[in-house]
């Protein structure tokens, strides 16, 4: 039987203490037919000498001035050979089985994309057990903004890569929400009788560390890109409403509900214009957070002290 190529994909900025822990897992893979693909995005540590120390002819290695993790996962897309395309962060890992796990999901053509639950245990457990579900490309939106099963993370994705063609991460939003714009242009770029997979094996191991995939400066007013992933939001509920994918539209702002009260936070007390605005937009997407928080646990998070804020 033939073997499809799998194509890894890996941005790293600055991440000499957890590079080789990454790289090792993807090469010790049980599924061995893969192209591992790094951009060393302008590393100023030990990164790129790490990454040339290896010798197996799957890992392909680059490197740029820092772009941002955005323009480096497009270039990393451009890179790709792979009939499918998976993602991980430099300071995160796979288990052993990830890539074989989630090929055996995509065993049927109209399965378009699979995902794993994430662990954020250091060590890997050798036997991984756990529930597979099927979701149809409305519910897949949905669940994308519920942060029950799906997950608004590229790194516990696995894609077909002849669906990728005509999409790519939006850099105007680079570093905030460029991986569920992405996502959700996937999705819709898929034949709508296509479907999701998700297990609730524990595949990706997710550590959090300063650098996790790129460099990002503060800046002394609130970031413009920011600004543009609300308007995108925006966008994605409307497409979704042209297409009568209303649970999806309902999902979608009650998540964005969220977010303005997130910008109100960090604009409370240093920016009177934004806060006045983001309270007003967070007032008229109230309604639909309080009809998702009552099908979701992540939507009764606390946050009495937002909540105040109105």
């Amino acid at each position: 039987m033939n073997k499809p190529l799998v194509s890894i994909t890996v941005p790293v900025y600055n991440g000499d203490k957890t590079i080789a822990r990454c790289i090792n897992s993807l090469l010790s893979q049980s599924y061995k037919n893969l192209e591992i693909i790094v951009i060393n995005d302008g590393s100023t540590d030990h990164t790129l000498e790490i990454l040339n120390s290896y010798c197996d002819n799957r890992l392909k290695v680059y490197s740029q001035d820092n772009k941002g993790i955005a323009k480096t996962r497009n270039k990393l897309l451009s890179l790709c050979n792979g009939e499918f395309i998976a993602f991980c962060d430099a300071d995160d890992f796979y288990h052993p089985d990830f890539v074989k796990e989630m090929l055996a999901l995509m065993e049927n053509d109209d399965i378009i994309m699979t995902s794993c639950r994430i662990s954020r245990n250091k060590k890997a457990r050798k036997n991984c057990k756990g529930k597979n579900f099927c979701f149809r490309i409305e519910d897949s939106i949905k669940e994308l903004f519920a942060d029950k099963y799906l997950f608004v993370y590229m790194c516990n994705k696995f894609l077909r890569r002849k669906f990728i063609q005509n999409i790519c991460f939006n850099e105007k939003i680079n570093n905030f929400g460029e991986d569920i714009t992405f996502i959700f242009d996937y999705l819709l770029a898929c034949p709508q009788n296509t479907k999701v997979m998700h297990t609730n094996k524990k595949l990706y191991h997710y550590i959090s560390t300063k650098n996790s995939a790129s460099s990002y400066k503060k800046e002394s007013k609130f970031p413009d890109n920011k600004l543009v992933f609300l308007n995108t939001l925006n966008e994605m509920a409307k497409i979704c409403e042209k297409s009568g994918l209303f649970l999806a539209v309902n999902q979608i702002e009650a998540w964005h509900f969220l977010i303005l009260l997130q910008f109100m936070l960090e604009t409370k007390g240093k920016d009177k214009d934004l806060f006045k605005k983001f309270k007003s937009q967070a007032k008229i997407k109230l309604p639909y957070y309080k009809k998702a928080r009552k099908n979701y646990k992540f939507f009764r998070r606390h946050l009495t002290l937002a909540f105040k804020l109105l």
